[in-house]
């Protein structure tokens, strides 16, 4: 069935883009999915509060529960939320997303 809801961005953990298809998960790990690039997400919502991990994840701050090392000086984002696949920060992003967690943090 199609229905049409309302999706809160403060409930969003992140977003994914998957086989050309974007998803919005919610905290509550509910999947959802909306009619928008991770481009165009991630150019309307305000950067304090999302980061572009990389090609398939727009992850929300408030989400992030702790940051291990990886291989090559790359990061993994741990979320509260499960996610189909380790998101993966590549060492040329790592500066940017240490910047984005510190600010207002």
């Amino acid at each position: 069935t199609n229905r049409l809801f309302t999706l809160q961005v403060t409930d969003i953990a992140y977003f994914l883009s998957e086989n050309k298809t974007t998803l919005a998960v919610t905290k509550n790990n509910q999947m959802h999915i909306i009619d928008i690039s991770l481009d165009k997400l991630n150019n309307q919502l305000n950067p304090d509060h999302f980061f572009r991990a990389n090609r398939q994840y727009l992850i929300a701050r408030e989400a992030v529960k702790d940051i291990t090392l990886w291989f090559n000086n790359r990061l993994i984002v741990n979320l509260h939320t499960s996610t189909p696949e380790k998101i993966i920060i590549s060492k040329n992003r790592v500066g940017e997303l240490k910047e984005w967690l510190m600010r207002n943090g």
